[in-house]
């Protein structure tokens, strides 16, 4: 792995670059075994994919010296990340609900069922949260909802929508603007005022079910 500087407060420490399981299981790890042996001088700790952003206390420790203590750190190569759960997830993928569900089923030559039945078909995992708070990333998809983002964003997206880009799916958590397409919608609150700010976490596995409008509402 490699340690690069990020601002004057912060750093990151880039795995081998594929999604992967195995490789976000070891960004998982490494952000737990930071937080647990340098707590007091960590500020934060924000997985992703493939890399690792770790804040710092500059007042107390520079980018060298904090380089240098992750480097004597040693993960357990048997180590899991205990704090993985499973959760299911409903999903209204009717009308207003799925403005890009349709559309989506007529490129593909398949049904809106058949879009529906393989995204609902099987588990995801939950690789990181951004690109605004709450924002989960999940995958990998079924080859056949394989889409490239829109060549035009919208400027506005719902709280709960669930979008469709690459081989990932993900679930917008407040209103906004986004490229994905948008085959449903969650009633699930995505964004809480806790100390985490969402329901989900790096790891955790996820299953979509189907409601109708009503159970939404």
């Amino acid at each position: 792995m490699d340690i690069f500087p990020l601002g004057d407060s912060a750093l990151v420490i880039s795995f081998r670059q594929e999604i992967s399981e195995g490789i976000n299981n070891e960004v998982i790890s490494w952000a737990e075994l930071i937080s647990k042996e340098l707590g007091d001088r960590v500020r934060f700790v924000s997985p992703a994919y493939c890399s690792l952003s770790v804040g710092y206390d500059n007042n107390k420790i520079s980018f060298s010296e904090f380089k240098q203590e992750i480097g004597l750190l040693r993960l357990d190569q048997n180590s899991k990340n205990t704090k993985a759960r499973v959760l299911r997830v409903p999903v209204c993928y009717q009308g207003e609900y799925a403005p890009d569900l349709a559309a989506l089923a007529k490129a593909k030559k398949r049904s809106p069922q058949e879009l529906i039945d393989r995204h609902t078909s099987r588990a995801y995992r939950v690789y990181m949260l951004g690109f605004v708070p709450g924002f989960v990333y999940l995958g990998k998809v079924d080859e056949v909802l394989y889409v490239e983002r829109k060549a035009t964003p919208l400027t506005s997206v719902l709280p709960g929508s669930v979008g469709l880009a690459g081989c990932q799916t993900g679930i917008y958590p407040t209103t906004t603007p986004g490229g994905w397409y948008l085959i449903g919608r969650t009633p699930v609150q995505m964004l809480l005022l806790e100390d985490h700010p969402s329901p989900f976490r790096p790891g955790d596995t996820v299953y979509f079910y189907p409601i109708d409008p009503a159970e939404f509402n």
